[in-house]
């Protein structure tokens, strides 16, 4: 029997926000990243079953029935570096629908508690799958707990290097996995004199190639670009990682494709991936610091990663032009915030979202797909037209 989708659920995000003002456990950062959660659909099926797409992997984080207590927390480890897409939240709806609902509240805080990191993308789908089959012979049979599904980003054939890698795309003997910095270049041939700052963490590979090609296929007329590369922290432990002071950052202002190369592969190689957020702000302020006389700041970002350094956009002085990669859905409302605070746009493989800061705190605004509420100067989900 097919799923039935209902619209989606909005009402998780105030219980799991009064789960967080309720508890010391919680930093700032904690309880504004909730918001990604906000937004929950809600499917109704007799019984789950679990089915994927081709590429795609999962994690089941067990619960028991009438219980919020994870039993298997070690399979969290399994996430870490990789692409989550999508976490299900699996449940029965016996012995009555309110009773489950008030057990779910401590399901989503349980599994905050063991992995907060998993409530950090506004880019993560959320459902809640109601299954209505259970009764009291067979309730215990039913799976509970949450169901995360995520893309491993592994990009490199099996013992190939980064170098080789980027050699095999530079040399023309594989083709590009993406488009979108190419496009988004052609797009505006006009820019020039770039300050380039770009995300170069494993999953960025495929982008990472992607500039290097364009650069080396546009050097006489696109030569004064100056490259600055981060990869959130070198091999430092996600635990010592402090806001602002992360390292990692890389750069090159040398004219030839060799030498951005090797700066690329450097930084990649020194970098581990660590946990999901990167630290876009700190590289962006090194690098306007470091070269203060560029105007055209232009920030390659991971659409799928959020900001370590969110807190700090604020000390950004100069428009950011921002350039998402691995878009499949939603953008990531993080760098909307960004764009609009600093006065810059976004740029994906089809559009350009240009002149945020035009809009008013309070204002409903249409970006793809999605509706967004301005709210302290954020871009909140939101179900309004």
């Amino acid at each position: 029997m097919p799923f039935l989708k209902l619209k989606p659920f909005f009402r998780v995000f105030f219980f799991i926000l009064s789960l967080v003002l309720a508890t010391s456990l919680f930093d700032v950062h904690a309880q504004v990243s909730v918001y990604v959660i906000s937004r929950f659909d809600t499917i109704i099926v007799p019984e789950y079953h679990f089915e994927f797409k081709k590429n795609e992997k999962y994690v089941f984080v067990q619960m028991s029935f009438g219980s919020s207590t994870i039993k298997n927390s070690e399979e969290i480890l399994k996430l870490k570096q990789q692409t989550i897409k999508k976490i299900s939240l699996l449940c029965t709806d016996y012995p009555n629908r309110l009773i489950s609902e008030e057990l779910n509240k401590k399901r989503l805080l349980e599994l905050y508690l063991i992995a907060p990191q998993l409530f950090n993308n506004n880019t993560v789908k959320w459902e809640i799958v109601r299954q209505t089959g259970a009764d009291s012979k067979n309730c215990y049979n039913f799976r509970h707990g949450f169901v995360i599904t995520y893309e491993s980003n592994r990009t490199l054939s099996y013992g190939e290097t980064a170098r080789q890698y980027f050699r095999r795309i530079l040399t023309h003997k594989s083709r590009l996995e993406d488009s979108t910095i190419i496009k988004v270049l052609e797009r505006h041939s006009d820019w020039d004199n770039m300050l380039i700052v770009c995300d170069i963490t494993q999953s960025m590979s495929p982008f990472i190639a992607e500039i290097l090609l364009w650069y080396n296929l546009n050097f006489e007329q696109k030569k004064n670009q100056t490259f600055v590369f981060f990869n959130d922290g070198d091999k430092q432990a996600d635990s010592k990682k402090r806001i602002g002071q992360t390292g990692g950052i890389y750069y090159c202002n040398k004219q030839n494709i060799d030498s951005i190369l090797n700066t690329a592969v450097q930084t990649m190689e020194k970098g581990t991936g660590g946990d999901g957020p990167e630290n876009d702000v700190e590289a962006l302020l090194f690098a306007m610091n470091k070269f203060p006389e560029k105007q055209n700041v232009v920030l390659i970002a991971d659409n799928l990663s959020t900001m370590r350094d969110y807190s700090l956009i604020k000390q950004i002085n100069k428009p950011v032009k921002i350039i998402l990669c691995g878009l499949t859905d939603r953008i990531n409302a993080e760098y909307l915030d960004m764009a609009y605070q600093t006065g810059g746009e976004v740029y994906t493989i089809e559009s350009d979202i240009v002149g945020l800061i035009k809009y008013k705190e309070g204002e409903i605004v249409r970006i793809g797909q999605q509706n967004y509420k301005i709210i302290n100067g954020r871009f909140i989900l939101t179900e309004s037209p």
